[in-house]
């Protein structure tokens, strides 16, 4: 996914080993003062999720952390959003 993105960003959620997924998925974007900006539960089995940032309508261009939880395991990001 490109960073810095500006209208959308496509998330690749990994799988648990070669033949086993995640079964509790859960998308979580905050500003840098820790605020929950988006939150989406995934479907067993998604394999990618396209945030656009249409869908989130008080995101402003800057900083973000997304946390993609993996049932216990946990992937931070960070993410540059420069809206047009």
């Amino acid at each position: 996914a490109p960073n810095p993105a500006t209208e959308s960003t496509t998330i690749i959620i990994p799988m648990k080993n070669e033949n086993e997924e995640y079964e509790n998925v859960e998308i979580t974007m905050y500003d840098l003062m820790g605020r929950p900006v988006f939150q989406r539960r995934m479907e067993t089995g998604a394999i990618k999720y396209k945030l656009n940032f249409r869908e989130v309508s008080q995101l402003k261009s800057g900083t973000y952390i997304l946390n993609i939880k993996l049932d216990n395991r946990v992937i931070t990001k960070r993410l540059i959003v420069a809206k047009s």
